[in-house]
């Protein structure tokens, strides 16, 4: 028999994807650090580094990233994405320990999308490297240890201790149907179930991916690009009219008084 899962996993030897790099180096550095200066010290570190920046395609396969709608270098797109975390002090779609966001609604799916060749990676970063090994080491000697003492003591638990945790269950369950429960009044109702050319779902889509590293700072550079986001919404059959409402209902920012603000050339 043929392992086609084995196969289709393979580029997972090979790739670290831009969270679970994150993921890492937030991991080694520990709690001393906030994650503004971490991600200051890997844009110090990468500073210089011919850094290039890979994705998955529908083959599994790896090959170079490129974005369709933005013109950029790959350090450029990495700088874009890591300044983000930085701003934001957290990564895309990270929860507390009540299952709230971080940062509000903020989910990125460039994070997952793009990453690193890990040879190339941590040839730039050593250190993390080692640091990661020494500390799956030391976990992985702990929990040898305590499935030991956990055999020695061979504790039964009690009635009342299964009861309590039930309970304790029971209460996080309903805590979370109420938490979906309120998810689902906020969103938009049948985006895409009657209508595949959903103007409402396209624009929530376009602004959720466009505009997920908006810096009112930083306006001219880190807003959406109306031109190459009308070209696409035509190529997906809007009208030019459609277009460009769905276009401008994507748009989070008043374009008029931006326009305003504007320095004059």
């Amino acid at each position: 028999m043929i392992d086609i899962h084995a196969e289709l996993n393979e580029y997972k030897k090979d790739f670290i994807s831009l969270r679970e790099f994150l993921e890492v180096v937030l991991k080694v550095a520990g709690d001393d650090y906030d994650v503004s200066d971490v991600i200051t010290w890997i844009l110090r570190r990468i500073s210089g580094e011919h850094i290039r920046l890979y994705t998955v395609n529908e083959f599994k396969l790896l090959e170079s990233f490129c974005n369709p709608y933005r013109d950029e270098f790959d350090y450029d797109v990495l700088y874009r994405n890591l300044n983000a975390v930085r701003k934001r002090g957290c990564l895309p779609g990270e929860r507390d320990e009540n299952g709230f966001l971080v940062s509000g609604y903020w989910e990125d799916p460039e994070f997952e999308n793009i990453g690193f060749i890990r040879g190339e990676i941590f040839a730039i970063f050593p250190d993390v490297l080692d640091a990661l090994t020494k500390l799956e080491g030391a976990n992985s000697s702990e929990n040898d240890k305590a499935q030991g003492r956990d055999i020695e003591k061979k504790e039964l638990r009690t009635e009342d201790d299964l009861l309590s945790q039930i309970a304790m269950l029971e209460k996080e369950n309903a805590e979370l149907r109420a938490r979906i429960e309120k998810l689902e009044q906020e969103r938009p109702i049948h985006l895409y179930k009657y209508w595949d050319k959903d103007p409402l779902a396209k624009a929530i889509e376009i602004r959720n991916r466009e505009w997920a590293n908006y810096d009112p700072e930083n306006d001219f550079a880190t807003r959406g690009n109306q031109e190459a986001i009308t070209r696409e919404l035509k190529q997906w059959g809007a009208s030019n009219a459609l277009a460009t409402l769905i276009e401008r209902t994507a748009c989070p920012i008043n374009r008029d008084n931006s326009q305003k603000n504007a320095k004059p050339d």
